[in-house]
């Protein structure tokens, strides 16, 4: 199974798995400063986005202020654009830095330490009607001896199955 996170002219390959990530970045008790924009993730066929809230411009990252102990709780739209159903895994993972000094996240069977294993949905697998969208919300409880900080990660919506 291949998983690819959404990048600027990333290449698309026919009958490949396809995993859309939503960055989220977290502060636990200390300021942020985003390092640069993170954006929603499309391939033309189906997209994982944080969901709009009425009355505010649509958002292309979660950054949520944290409490220990205390449960935020949020929702990703995932959209099918395709004229057939479309299985997805969802899953929450955690960041890291890649050698190049870029950013990138943990596989679906990667241990969570951190953010990614804060974030819980209400199912672990999501079937997306042909032409529709769903709306999935998602909770996360950071541990009540969380670090103050910075604690980034993403929502992965991944394709299960080939979509010709």
């Amino acid at each position: 199974m291949h998983r690819r996170l959404l990048s600027a002219g990333a290449p698309r390959h026919r009958n490949q798995v396809w995993g859309g990530a939503v960055i989220l970045l977290m502060v636990l008790g200390a300021p942020f400063v985003a390092t640069g924009p993170a954006t929603a993730a499309s391939n033309g066929l189906w997209s994982v986005y944080p969901t709009a809230i009425p009355g505010q411009p649509s958002r292309v990252f979660v950054q949520p202020k944290l409490t220990p102990g205390k449960v935020y709780s949020d929702s990703v739209t995932v959209s099918n654009y395709t004229a057939a159903p479309l299985t997805f895994n969802l899953y929450a993972s955690d960041a890291f830095n890649t050698p190049g000094g870029g950013l990138s996240l943990r596989r679906r069977t990667d241990p969570q330490v951190d953010i990614g294993k804060w974030i819980k949905f209400p199912a672990a697998t999501l079937t997306v009607p042909a032409h529709m969208q769903s709306v999935v919300p998602f909770t996360i409880t950071p541990p009540p001896k969380a670090t103050p900080g910075d604690h980034v990660g993403g929502i992965v919506a991944e394709q299960t199955q080939g979509t010709t």
